[in-house]
């Protein structure tokens, strides 16, 4: 009964937080926490319930990032909450807006999994404003695709056309997803087969960069190795089954082929030879197995002196 209850007060905390201030999507992130924690005092949440309370008010791609940047095992809501303030603090949204989010278009190159870097363009798009959102509409595909290795560039641009837009490309935003999904299925194939070398990473000319280091990106770098060293490890696990299924199919095949040619012609040969009616025959009375037991001189004795007598 104490279970039904304390789920009541839970959905009543995150029913409350999202018709006032709606899902978390990682903006005003002081803000929030600070209107979340109000609203647990007042309806008395436990301590121990408030991080996977607050997890599930987060929008669907905010929550993917805070299970896999913040969420740590055993962790408690203090922890959780200094996590949290750390990795959102910078998303602001005076800040996000279409200026921000087009100068981030204009020096971020998306050098992550392709699926990542979709994601976490979504996230940047929707970050801003309404009004921003709708400005670039039109043009958000194109922006992405400007983010990508130019190689990818060339391999999606084909599979994504719409002659019936203005800029020849789709505006489904489903559709670029399920695309994307493909082609980043089809080069986990390819790097198994043939390591593939991407236009940014042909050496060139060495810009001088002097800008902090961006901790965020190493997160995400971290990620993506991740992801394609487990990746890899599943495909190499696969293709070793399947060459030890080959290599015993083989030596089968080999086996059959190596059957001396006598026997396949003539199948009494492969019966082995009888032996002559008395030979090897064991002796019933000495054991020996020089002659059987009616030639045994020890028994010839035995007979002439009635020790055995044979029976009809």
């Amino acid at each position: 009964m104490a279970d039904h209850f304390e789920e009541q007060r839970i959905w009543k905390i995150i029913d409350a937080i999202k018709i006032d201030r709606g899902e978390f999507t990682g903006i005003n992130v002081t803000t929030y926490l600070k209107y979340y924690e109000q609203l647990t005092e007042q309806y008395g949440l436990p301590e121990d319930n408030k991080k996977d309370t607050f997890i599930r008010i987060a929008h669907g791609f905010t929550r993917e990032r805070i299970q896999l940047r913040v969420v740590q095992p055993n962790m408690t809501w203090v922890d959780f909450k200094t996590r949290l303030l750390t990795k959102f603090s910078h998303e602001d949204y005076s800040k996000n807006n279409r200026a921000t989010f087009m100068r981030w278009v204009g020096t971020t190159k998306l050098d992550q999994h392709i699926t990542q870097g979709l994601a976490e363009f979504d996230i940047k798009f929707n970050q801003m404003p309404q009004a921003d959102r709708t400005a670039l509409e039109a043009d958000k595909l194109r922006n992405f695709l400007n983010m990508i290795d130019p190689s990818l560039r060339r391999e999606l641009e084909p599979m994504l056309e719409d002659k019936a837009t203005a800029s020849g490309l789709t505006r489904n935003w489903d559709n670029v997803r399920a695309v994307v999904h493909r082609l980043a299925q089809r080069q986990e194939r390819n790097q198994i087969q043939t390591p593939r070398i991407y236009e940014r990473d042909v050496p060139g000319k060495i810009d001088n960069d002097l800008t902090p280091h961006n901790s965020r990106k190493d997160d995400s770098e971290l990620t993506m190795l991740r992801t394609s060293v487990e990746s890899l490890v599943k495909h190499v696990e696969t293709l070793a089954t399947e060459i030890a299924t080959i290599k015993s199919m083989q030596e089968l095949k080999l086996r059959d082929q190596e059957k001396p040619k006598e026997l396949e012609q003539n199948p009494r040969n492969q019966m082995p030879a009888r032996r002559p009616f008395n030979q090897a025959r064991r002796c019933l009375w000495c054991d020996d197995l020089e002659h059987p037991h009616w030639t045994c001189n020890l028994f010839k004795e035995a007979k002439d002196k009635n020790w055995v007598t044979e029976v009809d």
